[in-house]
């Protein structure tokens, strides 16, 4: 939960300021912050912190696959779930991005 308040920040403080210039002004509008580098850093954030997610679970899957002793069955399924991860990714990504 820390992650995702330390890169939510960026975004908080752009949404105080275009509240702020809104209720002095009462002009909609983005102010002068620079908006892309902070919704990329939020982003980035995000990104990360789900993928250490996914690792850390991949991690604990795999030790118990070898405390059973069934280490290929872990193997087999990570490969499965990365296969219709490219599969869904992919083929989407060809028919609207030709």
């Amino acid at each position: 939960m820390v992650w995702i308040a330390l890169f939510s920040l960026p975004l908080l403080r752009i949404a105080f300021r275009v509240y702020s210039g809104y209720r002095q002004t009462g002009v909609k509008g983005w102010g002068k912050p620079p908006v892309l580098p902070a919704i990329l850093l939020s982003l980035s954030g995000l990104i990360s912190y789900f993928f250490l997610i996914y690792l850390m679970n991949a991690w604990t899957d795999l030790l118990w696959f070898r405390e059973l002793r069934q280490e290929a069955r872990f193997w087999t399924a990570l490969q499965g779930e990365w296969g219709f991860f490219a599969v869904g990714f992919l083929l989407p990504y060809r028919l609207f991005f030709p």
